[in-house]
C-alpha cells in the first residue's frame, strides 16, 4: 500500500502528548457536568471577554505561585503549603481558549481594533527603520 508523505502536514495527536491534554479534558467534563457541554461558547460581549482574562490571570498567579515557591494562595488571605484544591493550569488553557475563541468570533470588537493598528504601527516605514537599526547595531564588527 502506498500513502502519501505526512512530513509537510499537520499533527493534531502531537497535543495529546504530557499531562496537560488529559488535564483540560477532564476539566472541561466537569465543567459539562455542572453546566452543559460547551457552555463556555455561549460567551458574547465585553464583560464575558473580560471574564476569560481575569480568570485567567487569577489562576496564572496561583499556580506559578505555587510552582515557583510552594505557596497555595487560593485563600489570598490564607496561603497555606496544602495541596492546591483545583487544577489552575488546565485553567489557564480553558481560558486563554476561551478569550481566544471570543476574538475568533469578532468579540472585543475594541481590542480588534487596537490589534489591527499596531499592526499598521510595526509595518510603518518608520518602525521597520527602527527594526534595521536594531539589527544593525548587534551585528558583530
Amino acid at each position: 500500500m502506498c500513502r502519501d508523505v505526512t512530513s509537510d502536514k499537520m499533527r493534531p495527536d502531537l497535543v495529546k502528548a504530557g499531562p496537560m491534554f488529559m488535564r483540560w479534558v477532564l476539566l472541561l467534563t466537569r465543567g459539562a457536568v455542572k453546566y452543559v457541554a460547551d457552555n463556555w461558547m455561549k460567551a458574547k460581549g465585553k464583560e464575558e471577554y473580560d471574564r476569560f482574562l481575569e480568570s485567567f490571570d487569577r489562576h496564572a498567579i496561583i499556580w506559578f505561585m505555587w510552582r515557583k515557591f510552594g505557596i497555595n494562595i487560593e485563600d489570598p488571605y490564607n496561603p497555606t503549603r496544602e495541596p492546591l484544591t483545583e487544577d489552575h493550569a488546565a485553567a489557564i488553557y480553558f481560558n486563554i481558549n476561551g478569550a481566544e475563541y471570543m476574538v475568533e468570533q469578532g468579540y472585543p470588537t475594541e481590542w480588534r481594533k487596537i490589534h489591527e493598528d499596531v499592526i499598521v504601527m510595526k509595518n510603518s516605514s518608520y518602525f521597520a527603520g527602527m527594526e534595521e537599526g536594531r539589527r544593525q547595531s548587534v551585528t558583530p564588527a
